[in-house]
């Protein structure tokens, strides 16, 4: 941990590939998205990652990894990713709160739901989403982000975030997108109530789309857009 909250203190190196991802990821509202959610404190980046990880490092954030299959960047490692493979994620998270440092964002990486490479399969095992799921439920404030794109151009498919991430991770009418990111957290919990589903036909709505969801998102359970 001091590792890694000295690598943030660092200074950032302002060329290069990674102040390249960077900024293109400063240029999206993904960015803002996951400033609104982060809480002072490392961010535990589960997966393989790229450029919103070197994102996390260029805003001086401590950033702790968890790799799942795969070899992390090297430019990340140099950059200061401090990296603890084949550790529990609810361990890691109680001994963090133990030592008074609760994580500011969990953060999950494409490559645990669509593989890294070469290999199209789910990156990680069953119980590994179980401690996902288990830590969502011990510490139900704690925000929790994503992406929707791997380094290798590979996107998420965009149902896959309500359907299975929303599930999972016990969150309702929670979850905003802004590619090429998601986060939970940070919204008001939905009363518990009879489901109600949006169901919405759209085409070149890309401009105005953001805005329809969001003046529906305390009344709707769900959005199904085709």
């Amino acid at each position: 941990l001091q590792k890694a909250f000295s690598a943030a203190a660092a200074a950032k190196p302002r060329r290069g590939q990674l102040a390249d991802w960077a900024a293109v990821v400063e240029g999206t509202r993904c960015a803002a998205l996951l400033r609104s959610r982060m809480r002072p404190g490392p961010v535990l980046d589960l997966g393989v990652g790229a450029m919103i990880t070197a994102w996390f490092l260029a805003e001086s954030v401590p950033v702790l990894a968890l790799r799942s299959e795969g070899p992390f960047p090297s430019s990340l490692l140099e950059a200061g990713l401090v990296e603890l493979p084949d550790e529990p994620l609810d361990e890691l998270i109680e001994s963090l709160r133990e030592m008074g440092a609760e994580p500011g964002l969990v953060f999950l990486q494409p490559s645990l739901l669509v593989g890294h490479g070469d290999d199209r399969k789910m990156g990680v095992r069953s119980d590994f989403w179980a401690s996902v799921g288990s830590a969502r439920q011990r510490y139900p404030g704690m925000p929790m982000a994503g992406a929707m794109l791997t380094s290798e151009g590979r996107e998420v498919p965009h149902w896959a975030v309500p359907a299975v991430l929303a599930p999972m991770l016990g969150t309702r009418n929670n979850i905003r997108l802004e590619l090429p990111c998601w986060a939970a957290g940070g919204c008001e919990e939905a009363v518990p109530r009879p489901l109600l589903t949006l169901t919405m036909i759209l085409k070149n709505e890309a401009r105005r789309i953001a805005e329809t969801l969001e003046s529906v998102a305390k009344a709707v359970d769900r959005a199904v857009i085709l």
